[in-house]
């Protein structure tokens, strides 16, 4: 038997194990040296010294870098944010300085929009349900783009305002192996969606084209998209050449992923879109959101051991933070935050080589639920050490409560690192 014949032996479980560790210490290790450098760059230690804690540190340059990212990604594609995400003021001011347009779901985020004296003609009103009296809210207001999916939420629309258009929702049930999406809840299926153009149409409504939505972080995510744009595609131009519907927009929606999330499926994505959908401008208007990929950047968590236990032979360390609060994000997720301690930040410089051990965090409640995370590897840490979690703001402050009438963890916004001159972008 030649060398080339011999079967390879398989991984064992503890081969997989000792790699996957590897590759862990790899990951912290570089984020502890980015964390570093960047909270050298902010004066950070200093900051949280002085407010306190739990506190969240808001950077608008992080907002503008990472919607410049994305804009010299796809160049082509009127980008818009998705207000759901991080719907603070500044984040409002940076986008909207940067040229991108908005994504609203309710009255409510307009009223935002209005209040940072954006008009809502920049945003797109998404939510495919909606109550007839927020339609004619928004259309008042001036929001002209909405998403529908279905006849009843179409008829809605009859004689509201002849400038409105809509996108109709694409439905995509489940991924290449069979399994079911989130967001799977909404869209209409592809084979009935020029059906409900064209009723639409009879009744006077207005249809700008379709809505596609495919997560990033999905494995077969690239393959999906390309034929999701592929499909719609061709019912634009099926609609356009057999019953001259006007059809002349693709919206991307949203699923781009943050950079810390496996932001690498972002380059694949992109090319996706200018290979199917660049050779089509401009007679094609292109969208697409950015939400949890603009604001999960944008904000760091600093919070403080405030109790320490050993239960059953493990380490338990209490925060002044927790699952209710600015961790509420997390719920049903599975995520694990990347965490460092302040002192180990600090020390980075030197290239000390720490000792990590399992411990369990525990946020501020008595709740039961409320525990962040179990067996996460943390240096040795005393009372009132402070944790420091990046990439934090993506549906933090908008899913924490007030439970056991605990104020919200509160923000502190970093001056804008270059002056911003404020310009809009319809969509």
């Amino acid at each position: 038997m030649s060398i080339d014949t011999i079967p390879s032996r398989p991984r064992s479980a503890a081969d997989r194990t000792r790699r996957d560790g590897l590759q862990r210490h790899e990951r912290r290790s570089t984020g502890r040296a980015a964390l570093h450098e960047y909270a050298s760059t902010i004066g950070l230690a200093a900051l949280v010294r002085r407010a306190g804690t739990p506190l969240f540190v808001l950077d608008p340059a992080r907002v503008a870098g990472e919607f410049e990212r994305f804009a010299a990604l796809l160049p082509f594609v009127r980008l818009r944010y998705a207000l759901a995400a991080l719907p603070h003021p500044a984040v409002i001011r940076t986008v909207a300085s940067c040229g991108g347009g908005f994504d609203a779901v309710s009255t409510g985020e307009l009223a935002m929009l209005a209040h940072e004296q954006i008009p809502a003609s920049d945003a797109v009103f998404s939510h495919p349900i909606k109550r007839a009296d927020d339609i004619v809210a928004a259309a008042a207001a001036g929001v002209r783009l909405f998403v529908a999916d279905n006849p009843a939420e179409v008829r809605k629309f009859t004689g509201v305002n002849p400038e409105l258009r809509l996108l109709l929702r694409l439905r995509r049930a489940a991924d290449a192996a069979g399994h079911p999406l989130d967001g799977a809840h909404f869209g209409i299926d592809t084979e009935h969606a020029l059906n409900l153009a064209r009723f639409a149409a009879s009744i006077g409504v207005r249809v700008a084209g379709f809505s596609v939505h495919v997560a990033a972080s999905e494995p077969d995510a690239p393959a999906a998209l390309s034929s999701m744009l592929h499909e719609a595609l061709r019912l634009i131009d099926e609609g356009n050449a057999r019953w001259g519907l006007g059809l002349d927009t693709i919206d991307l929606g949203g699923g781009m992923p943050a950079e810390h999330e496996g932001g690498e499926g972002v380059d694949a994505i992109a090319e996706v879109v200018r290979n199917v959908l660049a050779p089509r401008v401009p007679q094609l208007r292109v969208l697409a959101v950015l939400g949890r990929c603009i604001a999960a950047p944008a904000m760091l968590l600093a919070t403080s051991v405030v109790g320490q236990a050993t239960r059953d032979g493990e380490i338990w360390h209490y925060l002044d933070d927790g699952m209710h609060g600015s961790f509420a994000g997390l719920r049903g997720s599975g995520e694990v935050p990347s965490m460092f301690s302040l002192g180990e930040i600090e020390r980075a410089g030197a290239d000390e080589r720490e000792p990590l051990y399992p411990c369990t965090l525990a946020g501020a409640s008595t709740d039961g639920i409320d525990v962040i995370a179990r067996g996460i590897p943390l240096p040795p840490l005393g009372l009132n050490d402070v944790l420091l979690c990046p990439d934090m703001g993506a549906y933090s402050l908008v899913m924490a409560s007030n439970f056991e009438a605990v104020h919200r963890t509160r923000v502190h916004v970093l001056r804008p690192s270059r002056a911003q001159s404020k310009r809009t972008v319809s969509v």
